[in-house]
């Protein structure tokens, strides 16, 4: 079972903020992760969660993403980010793993319930968690379950999260560019 990690980052120090950039890549790669998604452009499809610069994380497993978060290497990187930024970090047991770079992700803090998941494969998505809770690392986390699906591109993201706004947009809901 795959590992992933999910941070919502608001920088209030871009030169301090640099020097966690730089040290990150290398507490990542350690444990064998890798970014899905590294601040890339991102839009609210649905409720009022509007985060700041959002990361993706994938692991091997759940084990290899805390491994990572509580390693020396990274509590030295976490430190200099807390200092230039506030936000979330979540980690999150995985029910697949990523498989194309420069996907397009939906991220919802709310669940997505197990008819629309299915649904999801109509448009050639890919579930990487279905409904399960965090482990709120650092922040809070509004909302019980994270659900978080990779598609091909945002055109396909979009057609199967249009249906999703009506029905599920209590906990806020985003489409955001992998790297």
């Amino acid at each position: 079972m795959p590992g992933y990690a999910i941070a919502d980052v608001t920088v209030t120090d871009p030169e301090t903020y640099a020097g966690y950039r730089k040290l990150t890549p290398g507490t990542i790669e350690a444990f064998g992760g890798r970014f899905l998604v590294r601040g890339g452009a991102h839009e609210v499809i649905a409720g009022a969660w509007a985060p700041g610069r959002l990361v993706l994380l994938a692991f091997d497993s759940p084990a290899r993403a805390a491994a990572w978060y509580d390693s020396p290497a990274y509590t030295e990187a976490r430190a200099i980010r807390q200092r230039a930024s506030t936000g979330t970090l979540v980690l999150l047991d995985g029910d697949g793993e990523a498989q194309a770079a420069g996907a397009t992700y939906l991220i919802a803090r709310h669940g997505v319930d197990g008819a629309d998941l299915a649904d999801a494969a109509t448009h050639d998505g890919h579930v990487l968690v279905s409904a399960r809770a965090p482990e709120v690392k650092e922040g809070t986390w509004s909302g019980e379950r994270v659900t978080v699906v990779a598609f091909a591109d945002s055109e396909a993201a979009r057609a199967w999260s249009a249906s999703l706004a009506d029905r599920q947009a209590a906990g806020g809901a985003v489409l955001v560019e992998g790297v």
